[in-house]
C-alpha cells in the first residue's frame, strides 16, 4: 500500500508505472492465511470477526486469558504461548495493552515465518523498532503497518522511509 500511495502522490508517471507494473510481486492475497492476534480484547475480537468473515482467514490468538466463547464465535485457535502464535502466523496484529515491556523484539522476530506481516494498532512501545528494522532488512518481516510509535510524536526514520512500511498515527 505504501508503494502505491507514494507513487500516486509523487505525481510522477514513471513512479506510478513502476509501482503498477511491480507491486503484485510484493503483495499477497490474505485469504485462508493465518492471522495471529496478540490480545483478543474488544478490538482484537472485532478484527478477528472481520478477518475471518471478509478474508476467510484462520484466526490464532494469544492472550493472558483463554476466551473460549470468543474462540467459538470466530473459529479461533488459542495459542498458550506467544512463541506458538509467532511460528504459525502469516500476519501478526498487536492489539494488547502495554504492560511495561517490549513484546516483539529480536528474539520474537526470529520466530516468525519468513515474510510475515506485522501490524501494530496497540502501543508503540510494544515493538523494539530497531529489531523491526533489522527484521525488515533481512526479509524476516515482509511489511509492517504502524499507527503507533515507540517514541511518539517522533517516528523512527528507518521505518518511515521504507516502501514496505505504512506509518500513520491515530
Amino acid at each position: 500500500m505504501t508503494w502505491s500511495f507514494l507513487a500516486a502522490r509523487s505525481c510522477d508517471p514513471s513512479a506510478f508505472h513502476a509501482a503498477n507494473q511491480n507491486i503484485a510481486a510484493a503483495t499477497h492475497n490474505p485469504n485462508h492465511t493465518v492471522l495471529g492476534i496478540i490480545g483478543l480484547g474488544k478490538i482484537g475480537f472485532r478484527l478477528a470477526q472481520k478477518a475471518s468473515t471478509a478474508f476467510e482467514m484462520k484466526i490464532w490468538y494469544h492472550d493472558i486469558v483463554r476466551m473460549e466463547e470468543r474462540e467459538k464465535e470466530v473459529g479461533a485457535k488459542w495459542c498458550a504461548s506467544l512463541e506458538e502464535l509467532l511460528r504459525g502466523a502469516d500476519c501478526v496484529v498487536l492489539a494488547t495493552p502495554f504492560e511495561g515491556r517490549v513484546v516483539l523484539g529480536e528474539r520474537e522476530f526470529g520466530l516468525l515465518k519468513r515474510g510475515a506481516r506485522l501490524v501494530n494498532i496497540a502501543r508503540g512501545k510494544l515493538v523494539d523498532e530497531e529489531a523491526l528494522a533489522k527484521a525488515l532488512d533481512e526479509g524476516v518481516v515482509g511489511s509492517a503497518g504502524l499507527d503507533v510509535h515507540a517514541d511518539e510524536p517522533n517516528v523512527n526514520e528507518k521505518l518511515a522511509k521504507r516502501m514496505n512500511v505504512m506509518v500513520s498515527f491515530d
